[in-house]
């Protein structure tokens, strides 16, 4: 969901690959940062996995984390930073396994209308340089995200939750001192909103939304993020940035819930490689795997089926159609280009690895929503391609007319299997001629927002626990998705199930947006994802979780695996 559409689609750390230096900003921060940074660990004194602590007392978790952080802002776009703020930050809720809200710096909240919604903080909650974190920490945090002067900011989310005056803030209508947030006092904390809006709690574990020490931001604009200068209120604390190598955290001793923190340091490293990820943890270099390669997935699921986790979450791949351009203007093509794909082969065969076929924009795995069933999703695959073929013919393509068509995809050997597979199904079934084209995520990325595509590949995946955050992304006032989708009725269906409170009603509302969309086909859904990486027995409390989030927190090592 966002401002824009395609900031949901790239704005998940798994899509947002090549960006560092961008965002960073130049070949001296790095160097820089490298400078300030403790010099790397040798092999004398590395962790392994039998001896976390290494040749030191400290018990110290090592994560890969795909790629270098883009930023440890989470006003910014942090790419990979996304899992390290998680466990420097904590906002007013955090996201339980099952994508559940459950307390964070807010202890309880209350609102009567679903409009205003005020939230009641522990005062027990601090800084790691001590200092209490109050409600003016919080409304200070939204407003500095609500600033429209950095085009990496992130204000578009406070828009699209309807928080009140967010969207004119953005705009630069307004000051961002009249967003509708406020401090009653030190520990009441409070926001209005645009309209009433139900599922406003399950929003708030966005990263955006984390709050930030403005002494600190603001004596220091350009260092903040930086160890020796950052300060931050989750269970952990920056302690070391060495980039390229890893970035290093500790305990925040001041952290209301330390005595729940079994960890002396967490270690994030950046291996974009899953291959060299793998060969890292059989080494012993790493206690959990960012991912795995998807060609070894068969048989690390015979020889390490305790250690391989492939949950699904709640996200989808897509194939977005360019519908402002012919020929993918034309409804018919795209529902017969949808049509044709056997989403049962390509989920089971050829990828194998716990996926699912999908059919809608909402994830199956949703908690508590109905999964609707389109109309086409019942049909055979026999039947779903006799009407493919139907509405291609009817848009005028044929076997001595055949459709030529370019699909756009992210330049790795796994999408490149899909993307395969996905042409030789329109071969097969309507004769298409399908020419692949592989770019870098980054680049893939500024094809799509510059509409210069006509098929592209892109991960759907849900800000929240609501069918509203993947449902939102279609949106008219989605500063014109790129697909070209706009709908008055869709809209209305939307604004709709946000002021409507009980649940099934709105999921009943949330089910007619789905249906609704279908008819237009300007994406179409392919299957559920699934969340792959390897987890070392030693390390205790790790879960599933259907937002994907893992909070270093929960984990401890186990000690008797370690006698």
């Amino acid at each position: 969901m966002g401002k824009v559409a395609l900031r949901q689609r790239y704005s998940h750390p798994w899509l947002c690959l090549g960006r560092a230096l961008k965002c960073l900003g130049s070949i001296a921060l790095l160097l820089c940062l490298s400078a300030c940074s403790d010099p790397p660990m040798n092999s004398a004194n590395r962790p392994s996995i039998d001896n976390p602590q290494g040749k030191s007392t400290n018990r110290l978790l090592l994560r890969g984390n795909y790629a270098e952080p883009n930023s440890l802002d989470p006003a910014a776009q942090p790419g990979e930073g996304i899992f390290i703020l998680w466990d420097m930050y904590e906002g007013l809720v955090r996201s339980g396994p099952d994508g559940q809200v459950q307390p964070g710096v807010a202890q309880r909240w209350e609102s009567e209308d679903n409009q205003v919604y005020t939230f009641y903080l522990r005062e027990d909650a601090r800084w790691s340089n001590g200092d209490p974190v109050t409600a003016q920490d919080f409304a200070y945090s939204w407003r500095r995200l609500a600033s429209p002067l950095s085009p990496e900011r992130q204000g578009w989310y406070l828009d699209s939750i309807k928080v009140k005056n967010a969207k004119r803030i953005n705009s630069g209508d307004l000051s961002p001192e009249q967003l509708g947030v406020a401090a009653l006092d030190p520990y009441i904390f409070q926001v209005q909103l645009e309209q009433p809006s139900a599922f406003f709690i399950k929003s708030l574990t966005h990263y955006s939304l984390l709050p930030v020490h403005r002494e600190t931001v603001e004596k220091y604009p350009d260092h903040w993020t930086r160890p020796g200068y950052h300060v931050s209120n989750g269970a952990f604390q920056l302690d070391r940035w060495s980039v390229n190598e890893r970035v290093e955290l500790v305990p925040n001793e001041y952290y209301w819930d330390r005595s729940k923190v079994k960890l002396d340091r967490v270690a994030f490293l950046p291996i974009s490689s899953p291959s060299a990820e793998l060969n890292r943890y059989r080494a012993g270099d790493l206690h959990i795997t960012r991912s795995i390669p998807p060609a070894q997935f068969i048989q690390l699921r015979e020889t390490t089926p305790t250690e391989l986790k492939a949950p699904l979450v709640a996200a989808t791949f897509m194939l977005d159609f360019n519908g402002k351009k012919a020929p993918l203007d034309n409804a018919d093509l795209r529902k017969a280009l949808a049509y044709a794909i056997d989403r049962e082969t390509l989920a089971y065969k050829v990828l194998g690895r716990g996926e699912r076929p999908a059919y809608t924009l909402t994830p199956a795995s949703m908690q508590e929503y109905p999964f609707p069933r389109s109309h086409w999703s019942q049909w055979s695959q026999t039947e779903r391609e006799r009407e493919a073929l139907r509405l291609y013919q009817r848009a005028g393509y044929s076997t001595s007319k055949p459709l030529r068509i370019e699909l756009k995809y992210p330049a790795n050997e796994a999408d490149r299997a899909k993307a395969v597979a996905i042409a030789a199904m329109w071969k097969r079934i309507l004769d298409v001629d399908t020419e692949l084209t592989h770019l870098e995520d980054n680049v893939l990325g500024d094809h799509i927002r510059s509409s210069n595509y006509q098929i592209a590949v892109w991960n759907l995946w849900a800000e929240f626990n609501d069918p509203y955050s993947t449902l939102s992304v279609m949106l008219s006032e989605s500063a014109g998705p790129v697909n070209g989708y706009r709908d008055d009725e869709y809209d209305q269906l939307l604004a709709q199930a946000m002021r409507t409170a009980e649940e099934s009603s709105r999921n009943a509302i949330y089910m007619l947006a789905e249906m609704h969309f279908a008819k237009d086909m300007r994406s179409t859904p392919v299957y559920q994802l699934t969340d792959r990486k390897l987890v070392k027995p030693i390390v205790s409390g790790y879960s599933d979780h259907l937002l994907g989030f893992i909070y270093s927190k929960d984990l401890s090592f186990d000690d008797q695996r370690l006698e």
